[in-house]
């Protein structure tokens, strides 16, 4: 029981320390930071990091001791888990609200479990249909108040693209554990992961970020502590845990950032946020039962 308690907590601490994320991310935005400046910045901070500690361990070998397998699977990783649901959210936000963005994006459990019984990594129980709709019902009474007329009116293409992004992110999750047993290191997870989706932001970029204000840049340090401690705790609950129980964390990030907005976006708290609070809580340990 305490296992089951610990490793939700883990997931909810995941959800936490992804919302913290999005809040710096808001602030800048709002600062007037490119859409890019943040992600940028976070992945290039991160692999600065990883090669410091890589040097002062003296293990910078270590990093790159991969073979092609292993470069497979951190590809795929690093594409799935950061590129590919930030592009296409990025892209579909141009037609679509964020509270529909939003919605779609909270299927991302359900994702994980189609593809776990597609592949033969998960069996289907009553605790998991139990936990997955109290997961996506907590997650809805946040999302569906927020709908407003221009909700639908998008062109289905878009919608349909959207479809990608809880699949991408419930792909990852896959990849991730194929990783782990295939002998991949945390620090090599986490260098090529930020690496490669660092690359691929500068191309959309254009390059480096060229207006950062030297005022920003308690934000940007705290970004990257964050996003540091974020993936690698990722990390070590998929050494321990199940990739549709790691899904959950979809939920605990989408919850903890409608607190941080009422407690500094002037959003108003309501008894909605606290209900789905208690039923995300409740599935983010119920999945981590193995009965």
């Amino acid at each position: 029981m305490i296992n089951y308690l610990l490793n939700g907590t883990l997931i909810l601490l995941l959800g936490l320390l992804w919302a913290s994320e999005s809040v710096l991310g808001k602030l800048l935005l709002t600062n007037g930071a490119g859409i890019f400046d943040f992600p940028i910045v976070l992945n290039f901070g991160t692999v600065i990091a990883i090669l410091i500690l890589a040097c002062l361990k003296r293990n910078v070998r270590v990093l790159t001791d991969v073979n092609i397998k292993s470069c497979i699977w951190l590809l795929s990783t690093a594409l799935t888990l950061v590129f590919f649901p930030y592009c296409i959210l990025y892209f579909s936000l141009q037609q679509m609200s964020p509270a529909e963005t939003s919605l779609i994006t909270s299927l991302t459990p359900v994702f994980s479990m189609i593809l776990g019984l597609t592949l033969g990594q998960m069996r289907l129980s009553a605790l998991s249909i139990v936990a997955l709709a109290s997961g996506v019902f907590g997650a809805s009474l946040l999302i569906v108040p927020q709908l407003d007329s221009s909700s639908g009116n998008a062109s289905s293409f878009y919608y349909v693209i959207m479809l990608l992004v809880p699949l991408s992110y419930a792909a990852s999750g896959y990849f991730l554990k194929a990783s782990f047993r295939a002998g991949i290191t945390y620090n090599q997870l986490l260098l090529a992961t930020n690496l490669v989706s660092g690359c691929l932001f500068l191309i959309l970029n254009d390059g480096f970020p060229s207006n950062i204000q030297i005022s920003s840049t308690g934000i940007y340090l705290t970004g990257v502590v964050f996003n540091i401690a974020a993936i690698a705790l990722m990390l070590f609950i998929t050494g321990r845990s199940t990739p549709f129980s790691l899904s959950f964390s979809n939920h605990a990030t989408l919850v903890f950032s409608f607190i941080f907005s009422a407690l500094f976006f002037n959003q108003e708290m309501n008894f909605a946020i606290f209900l789905s609070v208690i039923l995300i809580v409740f599935s983010s340990v119920l999945t981590q039962v193995k009965r």
